[in-house]
């Protein structure tokens, strides 16, 4: 009885916090959510061992002459102790993916000496956070898209207080979503119901709907963390 009470009352507080599709059926519990969550020491080190380091400075390779390249970078920072990934919601007005959510990121330049140049350069661009090579622990898979015919050079960082963020006119929100909740939104209710395709995960978050190349980014830091 004690154990019920104390999982009831879990329940209405994070109702109050979480949209009502997260929420688990009133015969589960939402402790295991908790109680399996790493911390961000864990989560760099197992990034640190898994992800690939050896193309951090190398020049990006476009295997198709129409095919495009950007890049992005995903950051890990804490908040309140709990590990976040930092997310993008674009401007409505801009000509690739407007109003879509996305990482902090965007096109290669001549200028840029390699895809994580750019993916540094657009990140203190769009946000106006500056961050250091040095907390870029790692490269994840490039993921094409297939509407806008990019290759997109995905990176991690770890920042554990990472500064306030400041919006540039391509930015129309930003916001963070805690590591724990989009694993155990993707593992268990987190994919739309009426996209069956697991390699084009949609991922519903509060008023925010995340697919195409940023879900699949996700998925991908999520599986090292499993």
């Amino acid at each position: 009885m004690v154990v019920l009470f104390v999982c009831q009352n879990m329940r209405a507080i994070l109702s109050m916090t979480f949209p009502i599709e997260f929420l688990v059926d009133k015969f589960k519990c939402i402790f295991p959510l908790i109680n399996d969550m790493l911390s961000f020491i864990q989560i760099r080190e197992i990034l640190k061992n898994t992800l690939n380091s050896d193309c951090l400075s190398k020049r990006c390779v476009n295997s198709k002459k129409n095919n495009k390249i950007a890049a992005v970078l995903v950051i890990i920072h804490c908040h309140e102790n709990t590990p976040h990934i930092l997310l993008t919601k674009r401007s409505g007005k801009l000509n690739n993916h407007p109003s879509q959510i996305a990482f902090p990121g965007g096109n290669f330049c001549p200028n840029d000496l390699t895809p994580l140049s750019t993916a540094l350069r657009e990140t203190n661009e769009e946000i106006g956070i500056s961050i250091s090579r040095d907390y870029v622990i790692g490269s994840l898979e490039v993921v094409q898209t297939t509407t806008s015919n990019y290759y997109i050079y995905p990176f991690v960082a770890m920042v554990e207080k990472l500064s306030k963020p400041h919006p540039n006119e391509e930015v129309q929100k930003i916001f963070s979503i805690p590591i724990n909740v989009l694993s155990y939104m993707i593992d268990n209710m987190g994919i739309s119901k009426n996209h069956v395709d697991e390699h084009n995960p949609r991922i519903k978050w509060q008023d925010y709907l995340i697919w195409g190349a940023t879900a699949k980014i996700l998925k991908q830091v999520l599986k090292y963390l499993r």
